[in-house]
């Protein structure tokens, strides 16, 4: 697996026998659903898998690679990921 969308719905596909437009709307669903409960909750948890977390980045400096010139950074939101136990261990082979 590439690690493509796409490749992601053939698996689901193969695995449970679905045609490719019902896997298609499983996996969006999914992935919406992932995204809008991070979006309103700031915290995803997935026993075994890890822990989704919306942290806030403080404005800051930093530069403009193209002039060099000193730009300020507004405060942003970002995504933290922890690895689970079952991801550590098949993953990091602990």
């Amino acid at each position: 697996m590439a690690g493509r969308k796409l490749d992601l719905i053939q698996r689901v596909s193969a695995a449970h026998d679905l045609p490719m437009p019902v896997a298609t709307k499983v996996v969006e669903a999914f992935l919406d659903t992932f995204i809008e409960a991070l979006a309103s909750e700031g915290r995803l948890e997935l026993r075994e898998f890890g822990t989704f977390r919306v942290r806030e980045r403080k404005s800051r400096m930093g530069r403009n690679p193209r002039t060099g010139a000193i730009v300020e950074l507004p405060p942003r939101r970002r995504v933290s990921f922890k690895m689970g136990r079952v991801m550590k261990r098949r993953i990091c082979g602990k």
